[in-house]
């Protein structure tokens, strides 16, 4: 394996090639995090729950696989760049929630 910095390997990625990567991460990250709440949200109304908790969690993996597959095209770089999104996403949504209840609102 070729010992390179982790700046050297993310200068490596060009500047509009770095923002779409970290977009599409925030993007599968809304998407996978907000799946999980709806998911949740709707579990109670649910006769079959654990088919639909399989099936839902099985959708929203393959589209984050996907994704990952498509944007990180075998560089650590953008893969890193994709997964910053999806963490980056994860906390704004979690931080979002935690205001919401605050409130005495749910999303």
């Amino acid at each position: 394996m070729n010992n390179t910095s982790l700046g050297s390997m993310i200068a490596s990625v060009s500047v509009p090639c770095a923002i779409f990567c970290f977009a599409i991460g925030l993007l599968a990250g809304v998407f996978y995090f907000w799946g999980l709440w709806w998911s949740i949200k709707k579990l109670p109304s649910i006769q079959r729950k654990k088919s639909f908790l399989f099936y839902s969690f099985f959708v929203r993996l393959l589209v984050l696989l996907v994704l990952l597959v498509l944007v990180a095209d075998k560089n650590p770089a953008r893969l890193l760049l994709f997964f910053l999104g999806v963490i980056l996403s994860r906390m704004f949504l979690i931080r979002r929630q935690r205001r919401f209840l605050a409130k005495g609102k749910n999303i």
